[in-house]
């Protein structure tokens, strides 16, 4: 987060005319400083792209398809896929199961990092009743010690496909790792992947709520 000078300048000159005590102008300049720090370790948001309009009716029926895994730890697709059914679920929509997802990959001979094809996503929506696919892959997935302490970093890429017109409706890439989430006073540090994931996940699915996905949790 980034201020300009003026904008410096014009909220001092307001703190200035309200606190004229020497003791009340340094404590508004530690709160200051604290704010800035907070700004600056940063949680940029998923960077979003809009590919088609949002449908105005709710899409409640998902399908999380298996995320292809573009990283060197074995378990990477399958840890985020799980999570993120379940941060969907958490949030209001109907989620299919996964085993009877990986059943239906199995009789439509699908291994998990292969190209899906438009006619596969047509079976497969017929077959779970699905409303959208909720496509994603994941391309980073490590633990890194730093200062004697795991710091994780996730990255992943997903996005919505409303299975009626089979268009993609959006598509979200994140990238972060658990100091990313420290507060600004080094409270809650996230040292786990499956953490990480979990929240990253659920930032997610706000901001497509955000966007204009309607939420189908009951009012």
């Amino acid at each position: 987060m980034v201020f300009s000078s003026p904008f410096i300048a014009l909220a001092w000159r307001g703190v200035a005319l309200t606190f004229r005590s020497a003791e009340a102008q340094s404590f508004i300049v530690c709160c200051t400083l604290i704010f800035l720090q907070g700004c600056s370790l940063g949680q940029q948001e998923p960077l979003y792209q809009q590919l088609s309009e949002t449908p105005g009716q709710p899409l409640c029926r998902l399908v999380v398809l298996p995320f292809a895994n573009h990283t060197e730890s074995s378990q990477a697709g399958a840890v985020v896929t799980k999570i993120f059914a379940s941060s969907l679920q958490r949030a209001g929509y109907s989620v299919a199961l996964e085993g009877n997802v990986r059943q239906l990959y199995q009789q439509l001979r699908i291994r998990i990092d292969d190209e899906v094809t438009q006619e596969h996503y047509r079976i497969i929506a017929a077959q779970l009743q699905a409303d959208a696919l909720v496509i994603g892959k994941v391309v980073e997935f490590q633990e890194n010690v730093e200062k004697g302490r795991l710091d994780p970093t996730v990255a992943f890429e997903v996005g919505l496909m409303e299975t009626g017109s089979q268009r993609r409706l959006f598509t979200t890439y994140f990238k972060k790792t658990g100091k990313n989430y420290r507060k600004v006073l080094h409270f809650g540090l996230i040292n786990t992947l499956f953490r990480l994931t979990r929240i990253m996940s659920d930032d997610v699915i706000e901001q497509w709520i955000n966007k204009g996905l309607h939420t189908c949790a009951p009012s």
